[in-house]
């Protein structure tokens, strides 16, 4: 039997052209329904959204998986929010490692997906983009098991990522 690969949760605001793009080849065309995705060294847990290259569901309100609508292709359907909560909640669940992405102080979602963690005893690996004071986001910082990177760029996130690997990939085979 193979080593236990290590699974890992990309927690931040989800946007057109997003970040995570960079990091997870084949995400664009990934959906929850779709399990895990298998990156090579590391399995993607989520979150996993609407890929609409249009622009609508990229939204404020869409959360990259709700809309009014525009498109349905059979494989990305539109979702309820409960379905987001839930489906994001089970993944961080699941997950060896939250790697988060602070772009903006107005990410809820982001910050309870790092208590959520936090709270199961899963280690985050949290990036804060530069610009934004890093003496906001104290609480989530100081968290146990939390950390922390500031004054990060987008350029920067794979490196990051690479660099924890190792470090939480010993981790998850311990893990039952």
């Amino acid at each position: 039997m193979g080593a236990k690969m290590l699974k890992a949760y990309f927690a931040g605001k989800i946007a057109k052209n997003d970040w995570r793009h960079a990091l997870v080849p084949r995400l664009r065309n990934h959906a929850w329904g779709d399990g895990d995705l298998d990156c090579g060294k590391f399995n993607y847990v989520g979150p996993f959204f609407v890929s609409c290259d249009h622009g609508c569901y990229h939204s404020p309100e869409s959360h990259g998986a709700y809309s009014d609508g525009c498109f349905d292709d059979g494989h990305n359907k539109p979702q309820t929010w409960k379905h987001v909560v839930d489906s994001c909640l089970h993944g961080v669940s699941s997950c060896d490692i939250v790697f988060a992405y602070i772009e903006s102080l107005e990410c809820v979602g982001t910050f309870t997906e790092i208590g959520y963690a936090v709270a199961k005893g899963i280690p985050v690996v949290m990036c804060v983009a530069c610009g934004l004071d890093p003496r906001e986001l104290r609480f989530p910082a100081f968290m146990p098991g939390v950390e922390l990177h500031i004054e990060v760029t987008r350029s920067h996130l794979k490196k990051i990522f690479k660099q924890a690997l190792p470090k939480y990939s010993a981790r998850s085979r311990r893990r039952p």
